[in-house]
């Protein structure tokens, strides 16, 4: 590592150790890099603001004023992906694949297992699109629901 990185890391570590240490209730720290300069900032604010300037000690390497353009954050919030979001084909293929594997469902046939379903239309359209299929013992009801969330046949 070059002695330009040390020195950078070591300023960021003293740094964050002032910033946590003088406000012991925040637990986010914010690290903000400038486009310019590559310099970075360390501050509990998800904003960049005058007063956290102080971190660069040099005043002739400081920048005049805070300009929000010119601070980026160091490590940038990323969106979810969108897999995450829409898991239930997923879930219920898996669970169709595991209770088929299982080896006391099997040797039982599925007997004994008793499947209720909010929306029996969701089951058939994505076992039918994904091609898997249910045990033959496996019996399968309709779940009735009171209000939109109390199970009243569980």
């Amino acid at each position: 590592m070059s002695a330009v990185a040390t020195k950078t890391a070591g300023t960021v570590r003293a740094a964050a150790s002032k910033v946590t240490t003088s406000t012991p209730s925040s637990k986010t720290v914010y690290l903000f890099r400038h486009i310019q300069t590559s310099q970075v900032l360390v501050t509990l604010k998800n904003t960049v603001e005058k007063q956290s300037l102080k971190q660069i000690t040099k005043e002739t390497r400081r920048p005049p004023h805070v300009r929000p353009d010119h601070w980026q954050p160091l490590v940038p919030q990323r969106l979810r992906a969108v897999q995450e979001m829409n898991q239930l084909d997923e879930t219920l293929v898996k669970m169709v694949e595991l209770l088929n594997e299982q080896p006391q469902i099997k040797a039982a046939k599925g007997k004994g297992i008793h499947i209720l379903w909010e929306r029996e239309g969701v089951k058939h359209q994505l076992l039918q699109k994904e091609g898997v299929s249910f045990l033959d013992g496996i019996q399968h009801g309709d779940l009735a629901i009171r209000r939109g969330r109390d199970i009243v046949n569980a």
